[in-house]
Parts: C-alpha cells; structure tokens; sequence
C-alpha cells in the first residue's frame, strides 16, 4: 500500500470514529429522556371540539 493510501484509510477511520462517538452521544440523550418522568403542569382545550390543543409537562 502506498503512503497516500495509508493516510487516507486513517482519516477515514478518523471520520467514523468521530460519527461513532456522536452516535453514542444522541443515544445516551435519547435514553436519559425516556427514563425521566414528565409532571402534568396543564392542558389546553378547543373550546368548540373538546379535543387537547396544547400539553405542558415539566421535567
């Protein structure tokens, strides 16, 4: 293999290392998020159908 080749496998490596930690990163975000439990703070209605409009919680 020549010199280039060999620097251009190691950027490479380099590009997923750096993909692969911010993978890790979202999925520890997204895990903590569905671990946490939400509090009811309030609701709003549609006065003409009844249906929910808006949901407030907090955390």
């Amino acid at each position: 293999m020549r010199t280039k080749d060999l620097e251009d496998l190691g950027f490479e490596r380099e590009q997923y290392n750096e993909q692969v930690n911010q993978y890790t990163e979202y999925k520890t975000l997204l895990t903590q998020i569905k671990a946490k439990v939400f509090q009811y703070v309030n609701f709003e209605y549609d006065k003409n159908n009844g249906r929910i409009v808006k949901m407030i919680y907090q955390f």
